[in-house]
């Protein structure tokens, strides 16, 4: 009997998380991308953080696409506590790049968060900056246009 109520109460210790290392260091960031007026392609999203040389292709935190299906799209990250600084392309043709015209102005509608438009050059990473963190869940309301 008494053996039974051990096993029974390691059973309950293991299934309430007891001896399992939670990662408590996570926040959560939640995207919600608007002003999507055609609904094809896939929305490219690219998440940096202070390591990372902001809107390179290849040194970014993380990477994600998501096939368009509505005018408004919601992703959510799970990310750990840092400052992170995103930027959205709406890739039309799925060709995986952002097309640009003769000038090297984009075609193709995208934007970055805070919600920053650049005027005369691409934002800095400083303005696009987002703090997250540990055990927050924050939303960040995206809005993709084009010039």
């Amino acid at each position: 009997m008494f053996k039974q109520i051990t096993i029974l109460s390691l059973i309950v210790l293991l299934c309430s998380g007891f001896g399992i290392k939670k990662n408590d260091n996570q926040g959560e960031l939640v995207l919600t991308v608007s002003n999507i007026t055609n609904i094809s392609g896939k929305l490219r999203i690219s998440v940096y953080n202070q390591q990372n040389k902001f809107l390179s292709e290849e040194d970014l935190y993380k990477y994600h696409i998501e096939k368009v299906t509505s005018n408004k799209l919601r992703i959510t990250f799970k990310l750990p506590e840092d400052v992170y600084a995103i930027a959205v392309h709406h890739d039309l043709n799925e060709n995986g790049e952002m097309d640009k015209n003769f000038i090297g102005i984009p075609k193709e509608p995208f934007c970055f968060s805070n919600n920053v438009w650049p005027k005369l050059k691409a934002p800095e990473f400083t303005e696009c900056m987002i703090d997250l963190r540990r055990g927050e869940t924050k939303q960040i309301n995206l809005s993709l246009d084009t010039y």
